[in-house]
């Protein structure tokens, strides 16, 4: 499996979780960074000049920084696999996200969208497609992380 990962990294081909096993994309990631993300509701494909990242239906409008280590040590601690989270009573919130934290590995990477509302989150793989990316325990850890990239930004819930 090493050497899998070592030929998908060195010819520079995306890996999938599938390849990559998600645990090191949320415990280990080589970066972490943080994006505002808002609804797309472009109904055209964006033009060539719009380059912010896109995800089924969601648009990173704005790039933050990287995660420092000890602050991508920190959001580690609170991850959650999907095979321990803990089924939750539907919530009263129509998913609006408010970030996104993109956790890379080489030139893959897992993208996580982050509603405050309503305390959820939808993982997403390299190739856009929706991933069971289990959890995190600490939404508030989030929520200080985007407070502290985007101060002038006023997050739902503070």
């Amino acid at each position: 499996m090493l050497t899998l990962l070592l030929a998908l990294y060195l010819s520079g081909a995306p890996a999938t979780p599938a390849e990559q096993p998600l645990t090191a994309f949320m415990l280990q990631p080589e970066r972490v960074q943080l994006f505002l993300a808002d609804l797309d509701f472009s109904f055209e494909k964006p033009s060539k000049k719009d380059r912010r990242p896109r995800v089924h239906g969601f648009v990173f409008t704005r790039g933050g920084p990287e995660l420092k280590e000890e602050e991508r040590q920190a959001l580690a601690k609170t991850w959650v696999s999907p095979k321990d989270v803990r089924p939750t009573d539907p919530k009263r919130c129509t998913f609006n996200p408010d970030v996104a934290l993109r956790f890379s590995h080489g030139n893959a990477w897992v993208d996580a969208v982050v509603c405050f509302g309503c305390g959820d989150i939808i993982f997403f793989d390299t190739k856009g497609q929706p991933l069971d990316g289990g959890s995190f325990r600490d939404l508030e850890l989030i929520r200080k992380l985007a407070v502290k990239a985007f101060p002038k930004e006023n997050f739902r819930g503070e």
